[in-house]
């Protein structure tokens, strides 16, 4: 996974056991292109505003959306209630149904979702996960953390698909060499 904007490239060879190694990640950083990338959307948001007070008279990027709507957080409420906003929005992104319920085909989404938090954690089954899949991951599912989509429920989910998949087909291939390697040890303890 490569970010021009930043000059930073991810391979899909680094496991996610590595993602914890801040010096090395910063060293790799081109922070002219950072700044660069940064101030390009700075201006962007700017610019959007602007166009926004042009046409309403309110400097805002959000004026006349629907986020008031569909933001999760909303001011006074209390945190239990946005942490189950927030779950709510994150299964309905992972199951493909809203309101969020269990169907068979959402599996290899929620199970990509177990895998990718298990490989960030550095559990040692999956911490050899490719670092980059489960960081996409993660990151995709972290809009559904801040505000919940109004449309079909599969709408929100398709982005995911390519990454839960192959979550979990990483993460069948290290149980299947777990296993077999346990099998093979216990098998030469054997003779």
């Amino acid at each position: 996974m490569a970010c021009a904007a930043t000059g930073f490239t991810l391979s899909l060879a680094v496991p996610a056991r590595e993602w914890i190694k801040l010096r090395v990640w910063l060293r790799q950083v081109s922070w002219k292109a950072a700044a660069a990338a940064l101030g390009v959307i700075a201006l962007a948001l700017v610019l959007f505003a602007a166009r926004t007070y042009h046409y309403t008279g309110v400097f805002s990027v959000v004026h006349g959306t629907t986020w008031r709507n569909h933001a999760l957080w909303q001011p006074g409420q209390p945190l239990s209630q946005i942490a189950a906003a927030m779950g709510s929005s994150l299964m309905m992104v992972l199951t493909f149904n809203d309101p969020p319920r269990f169907a068979w085909y959402a599996v290899p989404l929620l199970f990509g979702a177990l895998v990718a938090v298990a490989a960030m954690l550095r559990i040692r089954m999956f911490r050899d996960v490719p670092l980059a899949l489960a960081a996409f991951f993660l990151v995709a599912c972290s809009g559904a953390l801040a505000a919940r989509g109004v449309a079909y429920a599969g709408r929100f989910s398709m982005h995911l698909l390519g990454a839960g998949v192959a979550l979990s087909v990483c993460a069948i291939a290290a149980i299947v060499t777990t296993v077999r390697e346990s099998s093979q040890s216990s098998g030469r303890a054997r003779d």
